[in-house]
């Protein structure tokens, strides 16, 4: 990348570049070669026109995929309106819930009183919590 910079600097400049062989290795240089070498035709980049020009082709052609894209269904992503929820039984969620708090507190106890590390039951009960949480959130329960 440093030897392209090199060269678009040079080229902008207006300056010759030469691509030399000097101990089986190649080197560019603004002055002629030595022994073995030829000069290298260096184009200049895209004019400041030709940039704006390609960057409103490619926002008309963004902005034309984006509207191709809201005018039809979203084939990617299902449709949440047909996919089947189950009811849910709120009872059933917080006496599920009310027994994973239990299994907490009965693992923090026990760990308190016989010095025994429970941290992975305590973390497997409110994991669990959590997730009894989620589904009454979403299925419009309340915690008792």
């Amino acid at each position: 990348m440093g030897i392209g910079l090199l060269l678009a600097s040079w080229a902008s400049h207006g300056q010759s570049v030469f691509k030399c062989t000097e101990d089986g290795k190649t080197v560019y240089q603004s002055a002629p070669c030595r022994h073995q070498g030829k000069e290298v035709a260096i184009s200049a980049g895209p004019t400041a026109q030709q940039i704006a020009d390609a960057r409103r082709q490619a926002d008309k052609e963004k902005s034309q995929t984006r509207s191709s894209r809201s005018s039809g269904p979203d084939l990617r992503r299902p449709n949440l309106a047909d996919r089947y929820v189950p009811p849910v039984d709120c009872k059933k969620l917080n006496e599920d819930r009310a027994f994973q708090f239990g299994q907490r507190n009965a693992a923090l106890r026990h760990s308190r009183h016989s010095n025994q590390d429970a941290s992975g039951i305590v973390q497997d009960a409110y994991r669990r919590i959590i997730e009894i949480e989620s589904r009454m959130k979403q299925g419009g329960c309340k915690p008792d």
